[in-house]
């Protein structure tokens, strides 16, 4: 009886269990219906799922070929996020089920990527969108994963092996920064990070699934599931950040500051122009051109006359469009460079 009553707060909660910020796209079943957003989203409900009394798309019965789950009837813009993103799944795994079903070792949660097999050999439409998966791990064990799609390139990074089949709700959180960082929580701790090419993903060319795979080979969640949600937080095109030390011994001989320039969005920067000042005189001004997702280091040459002191560092990278980045620090010279000092500014 206790499961039950949890159960039934975790499919009503919302997400106040993530600090109540408000969701962008929300599905929580709770009119019976399987759209998102009161019918902004329309979603088909798939051969094998139905939705609940208890306000939870319940999928059972898995075949490959025949799929399971919820399937947008077109492809929405807004479900690949150009951005940083926060996807949540609420779900209870069907311990039952999967105990009658040993071999199956992948379980799809929602996705619009459809290939799970990074690097995908099938261009740009494989290379697109995101897919968020579980992987057996053991009897009743699964770790999440998540499938990234860049347009020419794919990554994956995988979480922690977590007793998930235990018959109880469970929680999922993947937080992909844009930057470069994935996080997965489960039940709101943390369960392991990634790193991944910096940038956003690529639009799919898929529509949005949940409980299955968005193409052929299906691999269907056996379970319940009490909600989704995927908020969204758009980037600043372009990126910019120191690359190394922050500290200099005065007798180096070409010493140099390094930093990372990154192109976050999804068309080429050209003319990009970097400027470095310290101490309000200017270093250098360069002109340069990033593809979508790149990142490139430029090494900017110190002067050597400096003496020992704390110097104020400026730079900024614009194009000719107005897209602008910005740094501000100190580089300090010493006499002589301590190797811990040094260490810590790398």
């Amino acid at each position: 009886m206790m499961k039950k009553i949890l159960w039934l707060l975790l499919c009503t909660a919302g997400f106040f269990l993530s600090g109540g910020e408000s969701p962008a796209i929300l599905w929580n079943f709770a009119d019976g219906s399987p759209d998102a957003d009161g019918g902004k989203i329309i979603m088909k409900l798939m051969p094998r799922s139905r939705i609940t009394p208890e306000h939870t798309l319940l999928i059972s019965g898995h075949s490959n070929t025949v799929p399971g789950g919820l399937r947008a009837d077109r492809i929405y813009p807004e479900l690949t996020p150009s951005g940083a993103f926060r996807l949540l799944i609420r779900f209870q795994i069907d311990a039952a089920a999967m105990t009658a079903q040993p071999d199956k070792k992948l379980m799809v949660l929602a996705d619009n990527k459809s290939n799970f097999w990074p690097p995908a050999n099938g261009g740009i439409p494989a290379n697109s969108g995101f897919g968020v998966v579980l992987e057996k791990r053991g009897e009743r064990y699964w770790a999440p994963a998540v499938y990234l799609g860049y347009g020419e390139q794919s990554a994956k990074v995988s979480g922690v092996t977590a007793d998930l089949q235990d018959g109880k709700p469970h929680t999922l959180e993947v937080l992909f920064s844009g930057t470069g960082d994935v996080t997965f929580l489960i039940d709101g701790k943390r369960n392991a990070a990634g790193r991944v090419p910096p940038g956003g993903l690529a639009p799919a060319h898929y529509p949005f699934c949940i409980g299955d795979r968005a193409g052929a080979s299906y691999w269907s969640f056996e379970g319940a599931i009490a909600g989704l949600e995927l908020h969204s937080t758009p980037l600043a095109p372009l990126g910019l950040r120191p690359a190394g030390r922050m500290v200099f011994e005065r007798t180096e001989a070409e010493p140099g500051l390094a930093l990372m320039l990154q192109n976050r969005s999804r068309e080429n920067l050209t003319g990009v122009k970097l400027d470095v000042t310290l101490d309000r005189e200017r270093l250098e001004r360069r002109d340069i051109t990033l593809a979508p997702g790149q990142e490139r280091l430029e090494t900017i040459p110190l002067p050597t006359r400096l003496y020992p002191g704390r110097y104020r560092l400026e730079a900024q990278a614009s194009t000719a469009s107005g897209v602008t980045a910005e740094f501000t620090g100190e580089i300090t010279i010493v006499a002589e460079l301590n190797p811990e000092i040094g260490r810590a500014h790398v």
